[in-house]
């Protein structure tokens, strides 16, 4: 078994050497042109300092042990006798808009306990932009529900990052597909023809798990994914640096 896995490494082996070559000329001519450009990309990702690893985690989440009357101090008093001293809540990875310097601080929520009925005197709420590296995800359908729920806003912070940069997207041009700037489709009306990638199916995301994460679908980082395309070094540099300086975003890898 051995010697034949061998002998398929090296057959594969030698039928990607001419595109190794012809890899490698490319990246040649491109860095006697493009020096000063990829210096600076080169300069643009060593600035980047992930907070944590790159994981699907839960949410952390904030303690609450007191009743909605004892509020006062978290600067929601009023809101919530507003309300009549009732409040909502929620389960881990739901959204929340609650900071860490206010813990106490509840949010309504879509669903959940009704408005007329008391809030517990405990409990807990996940905090936005805060997540638990000890509790990463486990559930792949969790992952879905979430990938498909981030997409559309997803699409639309890539498709402005790529209007700052003259980023491209793959558009169907008389039968064929071409990479079209998208200030070009939209100027001419063309956004319809862009080929938008679809969510990884969930054969791909099981198989991918078992194949290259043991199991662990907490490193499945692409259920959602798009793509950018550029023409110019400087054009990707220009995208990466948008990227970086977004504050609705965090970069991880």
């Amino acid at each position: 078994i051995t010697v034949a896995r061998r002998m398929v490494t090296l057959k594969s082996i030698k039928k990607i050497l001419s595109d190794k070559r012809k890899y490698d000329d490319i990246w040649v001519t491109l860095h006697a042109v493009n020096a000063d450009d990829l210096a600076q990309l080169s300069d643009t990702v060593r600035r980047v300092q992930p907070a944590h690893p790159a994981r699907q985690y839960l949410r952390k989440e904030a303690k609450y042990e007191r009743e909605m009357s004892t509020l006062s101090r978290t600067g929601t008093a009023d809101k919530a006798a507003s309300r009549g001293g009732r409040s909502h809540r929620s389960g881990r990875g739901v959204a929340a808009v609650t900071g860490l310097e206010s813990p106490l601080r509840l949010v309504k929520r879509p669903w959940g306990r009704h408005a007329s009925q008391p809030a517990p005197a405990g409990g807990a709420e996940t905090v936005a932009s805060a997540v638990d590296v000890d509790a990463p995800i486990s559930s792949l359908d969790q992952l879905f529900a979430q990938a498909a729920g981030l997409e559309p806003l997803y699409r639309c912070k890539v498709l402005d990052w790529a209007l700052s940069s003259r980023g491209r997207f793959p558009a169907w041009v008389d039968g064929e597909l071409e990479f079209k700037p998208w200030e070009e489709l939209l100027h001419e009306g063309r956004t319809a023809d862009v080929k938008w990638p679809a969510l990884k199916s969930s054969q791909r995301a099981i198989q991918k798990s078992l194949r290259s994460y043991t199991g662990d679908v907490s490193q499945l980082l692409d259920l959602c994914r798009n793509q950018i395309v550029f023409a110019e070094v400087a054009e990707l540099t220009a995208c990466l640096q948008t990227i970086l300086a977004d504050e609705e975003v965090m970069v991880l890898r």
